[in-house]
This record gives C-alpha cells, structure tokens and sequence, in this order.
C-alpha cells in the first residue's frame, strides 16, 4: 500500500457523516427501530443506508424488533460512540452543538431501558 493511500484510508471514516451521526445518535440515546433516527435529524435515505454500511463494517448490529429493523451498538461502535460523545462535548463548550435535554448522560450512563425491549 502506498504512503497515500494510507493516508486517504486514514480519514476515510471522516467523509461518511452519517455513520458517525448514527453511531452517535445510538450512543446517546440507546437501540432504537431505524424508522425513529430520522427524528434525530438524519434523513430517511441517509439513515438507512448508514445503517447497512456501519453493519458492513461491524459498528452496530441489525436486527428485527417485531416488524421494525432495528440497531445497536457494537463493543466497537460503543468505543467510537463514547470518543464521538466526548467530542460532542467539546463543541457544547465552544457553543456549536446544543445540549442533550436532561441531564445530558448518554442513556446507557442513566441506566434506562431502550425502546420496544431491545
């Protein structure tokens, strides 16, 4: 493999925003049916097909809760989603990202219950 691709390979992972916005939206706020991201901000299309590809490379878990297609987290998509959720934290310091409501905890660190028994 050559100096540059390396380097590209690198910051590939940067260039898919929405792999990382569902990882972090499923860090925050736990397994959720896909059909419920799109509230969250990500379009319909975008949330689909993150999911399929953040599957593809072993960052969340697809699966069926009922009639809905559902997704959790991996052991390496939590790693990445607590690193996303620090990151998150720094821009709500400078004032370029609003705060979770509540008490701003992921809602793995509150202990709740996902939705739909997942």
């Amino acid at each position: 493999m050559t100096a540059r691709r390396a380097v590209a390979r690198r910051y590939w992972l940067l260039g898919k925003p929405g792999i990382l916005r569902l990882i972090a939206i499923l860090y925050e706020n736990g397994a959720m049916p896909l059909h419920h991201i799109p509230r969250y901000g990500m379009g319909v299309g975008t949330t689909y097909r993150s999911a399929s590809d953040a599957a593809k490379l072993g960052l969340v878990e697809l699966y069926y809760c009922g009639s809905s297609k559902c997704a959790r987290l991996t052991a390496a998509g939590a790693k990445l989603g607590e690193r996303l959720h620090l990151l998150l934290r720094a821009l709500e310091e400078v004032g370029l990202a609003e705060p979770l409501p509540g008490d701003g905890a992921p809602r793995e660190a509150r202990r709740e219950t996902p939705e739909h028994g997942v």
